[in-house]
């Protein structure tokens, strides 16, 4: 497996790779990126979100990030 970054809606267990795989809305590889960029499209459902990344050698979560969307 490669390590990747996915937007998810908040309330998805924190599982590992394994569990959280397919249950994404969207992902990106991170391609052994040091740092950098990504641009995903934003849900259009009001309400909270996380990006979660994961690391490829343990399949662990390494990192959250929540936000909300709000629409007008």
């Amino acid at each position: 497996p490669k390590s990747w970054i996915g937007m998810f809606k908040t309330g998805e267990p924190h599982a590992g790779m394994a569990k959280a795989n397919n249950h994404e809305l969207s992902f990106k590889y991170l391609e052994n990126k040091p740092g950098g960029n990504f641009t995903f499209t934003a849900p259009t459902e009001e309400g909270n979100y996380d990006f979660r990344m994961f690391e490829k050698s343990n399949g662990k979560e390494v990192a959250t990030l929540k936000f909300t969307v709000i629409t007008k």
